[in-house]
């Protein structure tokens, strides 16, 4: 009997154990099926409401915290009254958190941190017209789908993947979203270039000729010097490929404008073109302090909007400097435009002349021995030449003429330094229509260096031993 009450208690223990295991088993497995992540994958709607539905919307960047509204005039950024909001970027906002579709849906126990959502990467809240509130968290990207893991308003268990990374739309500094201000549109009708600087204002002056080629000057107290074209004209293209980079600050005040340079601008660059219908078209800029070595503080003229550019524009104008831009050709007009030349050299005098002569084309008719024949139907073109009023060959006084036109100063200077008084050659050219006639003098300066005086004012340093050779080359040319 002892032996039959001991297996009775054995098996009641056994079976309240079993009892037990059973209960604990049943309870694990309807705490862990419910907390289990149940994926679907199909069509669905994570937002259903439109962008018109939406009355605001805010999101953090950088720390900072940004909210737009929608009113009768259009998107505008809260708190920055006068803020130049970028329209289409705030629509862009809003159409990416609209009607937004998913690919797959994760319903029951999903935790955050395996999908990126316990720090979201992007958390966006809108406000509905109809007054709810949505808040958006976008999580990780899955690498394997390339869709974007996606909670709607938080503390809710429903995941969703989609496809559209809402960064992309959000991911805006406040630069990024103001409209950067307009700057007049400059056509390649150059009028004038003013340079105004903290000692002096530099004008550049552009016409154009009947075969609509530009030519710059520098205006001067005492009238024009000529420029290089090519130079000159690099100066105004820079302005007119001028372009702001990045706004530094929208809505600066007195103190910030001078700490940006402004209270002391480097230069104001204003330019002047003719548009399309003859009118002016203005384009001016103010060049403050720099940014870096890179870039330059810069603003339309009264503006509180700063913003940071290329220093290239500041470079040209801050340096320039008329020996860099004159046209050091001492010479500067056309070899058929010539018909005579004065020559002094070494107070030598001589008159060289070039002329043409039509002849009757008379077979077996001799030409002159100083003469060059170009022969038409109605007879031959002879171009003569004489020196001191005797027969010449024009192919010397093209020799002459090419040593002359080939002049190219070493600089340009703006007054005039002491030299020797008697110069060592004197050139005086006679045009046909007599306005382009034009004279210079080459005087020795020092040991190495020659001046050169032109009848319009320029004032050019010549190598000296270029102006030796010179001089031996034109002694040559007309024995």
């Amino acid at each position: 009997m002892k032996r039959g009450k001991k297996l009775i208690v054995l098996a009641g223990a056994l079976a309240a154990v079993l009892v037990l295991y059973l209960g604990v088993t049943l309870v694990t497995r309807h705490i862990s099926d419910k907390n289990a992540v149940t994926e679907t994958q199909g069509a669905f709607a994570a937002t259903s409401f439109t962008a018109d539905d939406i009355r605001s919307i805010t999101w953090t960047n950088l720390g900072n915290e940004y909210t737009i509204s929608k009113t009768d005039d259009g998107w505008t950024l809260d708190g920055h009254d006068g803020f130049r909001l970028n329209q289409d970027d705030a629509a862009a906002m809003a159409d990416a958190v609209s009607a937004l579709k998913a690919t797959r849906r994760l319903d029951g126990g999903v935790e955050d941190s395996a999908y990126g959502l316990a720090e979201p990467a992007l958390t966006v809240k809108i406000a509905l017209n109809d007054g709810s509130e949505i808040t958006l968290a976008e999580g990780d990207k899955n690498d394997v789908t390339d869709a974007y893991y996606l909670r709607v308003t938080a503390g809710e268990s429903v995941v969703y993947t989609v496809e559209t990374d809402l960064q992309t739309a959000f991911d805006q500094k406040l630069a990024d979203l103001f409209v950067k201000e307009t700057l007049p549109s400059l056509s390649e009708s150059a009028q004038r270039v003013v340079l105004t600087r903290a000692d002096d204002e530099i004008t550049l002056v552009c016409s154009t000729d009947d075969d609509g080629n530009a030519h710059w000057y520098e205006e001067t107290a005492d009238g024009t010097r000529t420029l290089n074209d090519e130079t000159a004209q690099m100066l105004y293209d820079t302005i007119r490929d001028f372009a702001w980079y990045e706004l530094v600050e929208w809505n600066a005040d007195a103190d910030a404008l001078s700490g940006y340079g402004f209270d002391a601008p480097t230069a104001v660059v204003r330019a002047e073109s003719l548009n399309d219908d003859g009118e002016t078209t203005v384009w001016q800029v103010e060049i403050g302090g720099e940014f870096s070595s890179s870039y330059d503080y810069v603003r339309l003229p009264g503006s509180a909007a700063v913003y940071r550019v290329k220093n290239e524009l500041r470079k040209l104008a801050a340096d320039y400097s008329y020996s860099d831009y004159a046209d050091k050709t001492v010479l500067t007009v056309d070899a058929e435009a010539i018909e005579s030349l004065t020559l002094t050299v070494r107070g030598e005098a001589h008159t060289l002349r070039i002329w043409t002569e039509t002849v009757a084309a008379t077979p077996g008719e001799a030409t002159p021995a100083a003469a060059s024949e170009a022969t038409s139907g109605e007879g031959t073109t002879v171009r003569c030449a004489s020196l001191d009023g005797n027969e010449w060959s024009p192919d010397s006084y093209d020799e002459i003429v090419s040593h002359l036109l080939a002049l190219e100063a070493e600089d340009a200077l703006t007054s005039v330094p002491e030299h020797a008084d008697e110069p060592v050659l004197t050139v005086s050219v006679q045009t046909a229509d007599a306005q382009s006639d034009v004279s210079f003098s080459v005087s020795e300066l020092d040991a190495e260096h020659s001046l050169i005086l032109r009848s319009d004012g320029a004032i050019f340093q010549f190598s000296a031993a270029d102006a030796d050779a010179l001089i031996r080359a034109l002694t040559y040319a007309l024995k």
